[in-house]
């Protein structure tokens, strides 16, 4: 059966009185000008987080008189996700119909889609109409879907952790979060083997008083053209050490390299290549997914105490066919102690 949101609105016998709970920017009383006037209820329709079940949406137009049958053509700039009716017809006696827009398969989790739709004959509305036109926004929300314990190295932990892994599974592309990979606890093993690393690097001060990022968000881009798919995070992630127990700036960031502060990659003189960064993250042809993060932590001054960006990590699903435990002698991994 098919699943219809419906927009709910008051039924109104001229365009002063209509409302609407999706339906905003509605304008103060207005008295048509013309028997057969047509607007829109709004002059923005916004319906956000939608569950994935939905593949109909309702937007309200009306009239001013409801003397006759009346068909109202439309025009549009909806993505070609959206199917929009050329046309919408009011019988005679209705105030009152619907622009049913249909949700087609490649509408999408996660992502906004936007448009225009307007009334296509101007002899129906004029200068002092309403809503001759309505900005149309929509969007479902991602739809997540367990897969099990996957396989991610750190190369400051220089070990490998097996977090829950989730993936979108209407996302359009593949798109997973690692769940709390570093145990976001004061007690986790693998924060104290990252301080105990640290600390035989150096860094005497090390501690676990900082908060581990809950998820890692990782998209592939996949590429038909390019030899590989690239690997794609937002802005990065915290492993809950500072490099300095007492300076809360000093959180180890992992960037992701098209998001790293500029001012600090040079700060060192390192003559790192953001590009070539971005090039080493990748999904590899066994299907590992390689990061090369510039990692980064900031002592009192605000310059950098610990500047990586020659440093690997991996990760596999659950369930590989090719695990990073398995594979992780073969991988150009470049560990905590090596220059």
């Amino acid at each position: 059966m098919k699943n219809t949101f419906k927009i709910l609105c008051t039924a109104a016998v001229s365009l002063a009185v209509l409302a609407s709970c999706d339906q905003e920017n509605i304008k103060d009383m207005y008295e048509p000008m013309q028997a057969n006037e047509v607007s829109f209820a709004a002059e923005v329709f916004s319906s956000t987080y939608m569950d994935q079940s939905v593949n109909t949406v309702n937007v309200v137009i009306a009239r001013g008189s409801a003397d006759r049958a009346l068909t109202v053509p439309l025009i549009h700039s909806m993505p070609n996700c959206v199917s929009v009716p050329e046309s919408v017809d009011f019988a005679q006696g209705e105030y009152e119909a619907n622009v049913e827009l249909q949700l087609l398969d490649n509408f999408y989790g996660g992502k906004t889609y936007s448009g225009i739709i307007q009334i296509a004959d101007t002899t129906l509305y004029n200068e002092a109409t309403p809503y001759p036109a309505i900005q149309v926004k929509l969007s479902k929300a991602l739809v997540w879907q367990k897969l099990g314990k996957g396989e991610f190295y750190d190369p400051i932990l220089d070990d490998i952790l097996t977090p829950q892994v989730n993936q979108a599974v209407n996302a359009g592309y593949p798109l997973y979060r690692i769940v709390n990979p570093y145990v976001e606890s004061k007690d986790s093993t693998a924060l104290k083997a990252i301080v105990d690393n640290l600390q035989a690097a150096g860094f005497e001060d090390a501690g676990v008083e900082g908060v581990a990022t809950a998820e890692i968000e990782i998209s592939i881009r996949e590429s038909s053209k390019a030899d590989v798919d690239t690997l794609v995070w937002s802005g990065s992630w915290t492993n809950g050490v500072m490099v300095i127990d007492s300076i809360p700036a000093s959180s180890i960031y992992y960037y992701y390299p098209a998001d790293a502060p500029v001012e600090s990659i040079d700060a060192n003189d390192s003559k790192v290549s953001v590009a070539d960064m971005y090039k080493d993250c990748i999904r590899l042809k066994n299907g590992i997914m390689q990061f090369r993060p510039y990692i980064v932590a900031y002592g009192q001054d605000g310059k950098p105490v610990l500047e990586r960006a020659d440093w690997y990590c991996y990760f596999s699903l659950p369930e590989a066919d090719v695990t990073v435990t398995a594979e992780l002698p073969n991988l150009p991994v470049v560990r905590k102690d090596e220059n």
